[in-house]
């Protein structure tokens, strides 16, 4: 490979949201560490200036590296809408100078996305995504979507990368934690009402409800509901407060309509928290219904009461289920072993000898 480098682009890693939370895991396990590879942020900010100000500054990075000759692999990190037309220009770009191309997809709304774009925009995304060298998706869900949209794709599944705290926070009995943004696709009013429920029942329970979004619309929501004693809503929480939250929680809830791979759930299982989820997207490919969690039909208030009043009152099954979940998280998504299987597909493109990194 000589001097040339592996350029990865995505999100800043400090910024809130899923891809920046892999992103930044790889920071943290010495992936950029060697030189090799080199990370540039094309998004940190919803703000219309930020967005494109930051997007143009990576592009002309991107593009004085490709000039001299020094990029031998582009890999970058998309979701779907904007995310991915940024995206499209930064691999098309590439692809002129001859670098490598891979496209690593995190969302859990491209089919949907696919499916709104009109006809000649749907031809676009199948040459671009059959024309790049690889595609990564996050489960054996997201292979079998992308495959029925471009079968003639090269596609391989890399999960995203958990690494266990380790720090004396002490675990909080019967604590739900709900993270992610607060938003009404996440099952946000779902959980509230079904705590609602649990209230009424007289189960005993707290929710830290950890997230971005309309943060004083959801505590007056839950001072609506009657909820309020019982919930604490943390905002956007990041580093030894995520850390906090995790560790003094023991089941984790998220509802949601539409995931890729939630890097909460993966988190919440290498933990040791007990998991009550939805079966989408590639959720069901990392939980098994009633052994490495709970699986609840989304929109379904009755399902997912019944499914938190189990964990709270069986204890014996909650922590069977903790168990079983860190074994599954341990073996299948762990840091170390993630990093070998993605340079193990640079090295397949003639680009990194990952044995000698």
């Amino acid at each position: 490979m000589g001097n040339k480098k592996v350029v990865m682009i995505g999100c800043d890693p400090r910024s809130p949201g899923g891809m920046s939370s892999v992103v930044e895991t790889y920071r943290l396990n010495g992936l950029f560490e060697s030189g090799k590879i080199v990370y540039l942020s094309s998004y940190n900010s919803p703000n219309k200036i930020k967005m494109v100000s930051l997007f143009v500054l990576c592009y002309i990075q991107l593009l004085i590296m490709l000039v001299k000759g020094s990029v031998s692999i582009v890999h970058v990190h998309s979701a779907s809408k904007g995310s991915f037309w940024r995206k499209y220009l930064l691999l098309k770009l590439s692809s002129k100078f001859n670098a490598k191309t891979i496209f690593h997809l995190h969302s859990g709304e491209f089919t949907a996305f696919y499916q709104r774009q009109k006809k000649f925009l749907q031809l676009k995304i199948i040459r671009f995504i059959g024309g790049v060298d690889l595609t990564i998706v996050l489960t054996p869900f997201w292979k079998k979507e992308l495959e029925a949209i471009v079968p003639n794709a090269n596609i391989k599944i890399l999960f995203n990368p958990v690494d266990m705290l380790k720090t004396s926070d002490v675990r909080e009995e019967n604590t739900l934690l709900f993270l992610g943004r607060l938003r009404k696709e996440k099952g946000v009013y779902e959980l509230l009402e079904a705590c609602k429920q649990l209230n009424d029942d007289c189960i005993d329970f707290r929710l830290k409800l950890a997230g971005d979004g309309d943060i004083e619309y959801y505590k007056q929501h839950c001072i609506d509901l009657g909820i309020a004693a019982r919930v604490d809503v943390l905002g956007w929480v990041s580093g030894k407060a995520k850390d906090h939250a995790i560790l003094s929680s023991d089941i984790y809830v998220l509802p949601s309509y539409f995931e890729g791979l939630p890097i909460g759930i993966l988190e919440a299982m290498i933990n040791k928290l007990a998991v009550v989820a939805t079966p989408v997207g590639g959720i069901p490919d990392v939980i098994e219904s009633s052994k490495t969690g709970i699986l609840v039909e989304e929109k379904n208030v009755n399902e997912l009461k019944d499914a938190l009043k189990l964990m709270l009152v069986n204890k014996q099954l909650k922590e069977t289920i903790r168990a079983q979940a860190f074994l599954s998280a341990k073996e299948n998504f762990e840091t170390n072993k993630i990093l070998k299987t993605l340079l193990g597909f640079y090295s397949e493109l003639g680009l990194i000898d990952h044995e000698k990194k």
